[in-house]
C-alpha cells in the first residue's frame, strides 16, 4: 500500500491566516478583531449573562480577559475570528457575585436515547421492510 509520504507527495496547507492579538490594544486596532469583540459583547447582554449593579463597599471588581481564536478552513483561509471574554472565577464568591451556575452541555448519547424513547412512544417507529 502507497500512503502520500511514501511516495512523495504530501498535501500543502496554506496558512494565510493572521496571528491572533495577544492583547486587546492589539486586537482593538484591527477592524476584525474589533467586530469579534462587539459580537461576543452583544451576545452575552443579549442572553442575559450580567446585570450591571453598583459596587458594594469594600468590594473588589472581578477581572476578566479577552481571548482571541481564529477559525480556519481546511485549506488554511480564514473562516471567522472568535472573542471570548472570559471572567476570573476563581475571584467569585457563591452567593455574593453569582447565584446559580449554567452550563449547557448535552451528550450525543442523550440526544438519542430522547429520539428513541420519543419515537417508540408516539408510534413513529420504522420498521423496515425486507424483500
Amino acid at each position: 500500500m502507497a500512503t502520500r509520504s511514501t511516495v512523495g507527495t504530501y498535501k500543502l496547507k496554506v496558512n494565510i491566516a493572521s496571528k491572533e492579538p495577544i492583547s486587546v490594544h492589539d486586537a482593538l486596532q484591527d477592524d476584525c478583531w474589533k467586530v469579534a469583540m462587539q459580537d461576543e459583547l452583544k451576545t452575552l447582554h443579549k442572553i442575559g449573562t450580567w446585570t450591571l449593579v453598583d459596587l458594594p463597599q469594600n468590594r473588589k471588581p472581578i477581572g476578566s480577559w479577552w481571548l482571541f481564536k481564529t477559525k480556519e478552513n481546511p485549506n488554511g483561509s480564514i473562516l471567522k475570528r472568535k472573542a471570548r471574554l472570559a471572567a476570573q472565577g476563581f475571584k467569585q464568591k457563591s452567593g455574593l457575585d453569582y447565584t446559580e451556575t449554567f452550563i449547557p452541555v448535552i451528550k450525543s448519547s442523550i440526544i438519542r436515547v430522547i429520539l428513541t424513547l420519543y419515537s417508540y412512544f408516539s408510534g413513529l417507529a420504522y420498521k423496515a421492510s425486507r424483500c
